[in-house]
């Protein structure tokens, strides 16, 4: 059986490599299998592999610049509710760590509530 499925191996091997349009076709499909099995490995291994760098001071000075006054206003209330809620916390004899978890909360809400709606739209916040 091992002799006549090398025979027919040498066969096959033969008339692709004279035939040049039947060696393309071969070479395509075997490219074609490896982009399919490869594309989505490094696609994958980019982006876990990927380092991102913002610069988030310059980022947020470009949100205040397109913030109107009354925005801004808001956005101080809420600051400054938000340092008042954490020194009360402290006070209080809360954690650093529990005082940081509810910040985050308060942070999430105050961006949704007070940043323009047009920033909210673009995905810029």
């Amino acid at each position: 059986m091992s002799t006549t499925v090398a025979a027919a191996l040498k066969k096959i091997a033969v008339a692709v490599l004279t035939n040049k349009k039947l060696r393309r076709v071969v070479l395509g499909i075997i490219l074609g299998i490896i982009i399919i099995i490869m594309m989505p490995m490094a696609a994958i291994l980019s982006i876990f592999s990927g380092d991102i760098d913002i610069d988030t001071d310059r980022l947020q000075d470009i949100v205040m610049e397109e913030m109107s006054d009354e925005e801004k206003a808001k956005l101080q209330t809420v600051e400054d509710m938000m340092n008042a809620i954490e020194s009360a916390m402290t006070e209080k004899g809360f954690t650093a760590e529990r005082i940081s978890s509810s910040g985050a909360s308060l942070r999430i809400k105050r961006t949704s509530s007070s940043l323009p709606p047009s920033t909210l739209r673009s995905g810029r916040n």
